[in-house]
């Protein structure tokens, strides 16, 4: 099975929004290659070495900061599961959604 294959409950959304990541007290930059109702998938960043579990807190353009937990990292990035998903994030996601159809 790919990491493709659908294990995934809801749609992606391909977008790029500058990022900052919170992790172990230190700020790294980064971009959001896409989103969905409970993840997101980040650009690798500079100097920011993670695993399976880790904690982060992401403040992104047009989303706001949500706390996030790392499922993967992959050649793709850094895969993550935003815990707990929130109303503002929920509202994020739909306005993004509606905005990535229009292209």
């Amino acid at each position: 099975m790919s990491v493709s294959a659908e294990r995934r409950r809801a749609p992606r959304y391909l977008v790029t929004l500058s990022a900052q990541v919170v992790a172990a007290e230190r700020v790294y930059r980064t971009e959001v290659l896409d989103v969905s109702a409970g993840g997101m998938l980040l650009a690798p960043a500079s100097g920011l070495s993670v695993v399976r579990d880790t904690a982060l807190e992401i403040a992104a353009a047009m989303i706001g900061p949500v706390r996030a937990q790392v499922v993967a990292v992959s050649d793709h990035g850094i895969h993550l599961r935003i815990d707990p998903p929130t109303r503002r994030y929920d509202s994020a996601i739909e306005r993004l959604a509606i905005l990535s159809q229009a292209w």
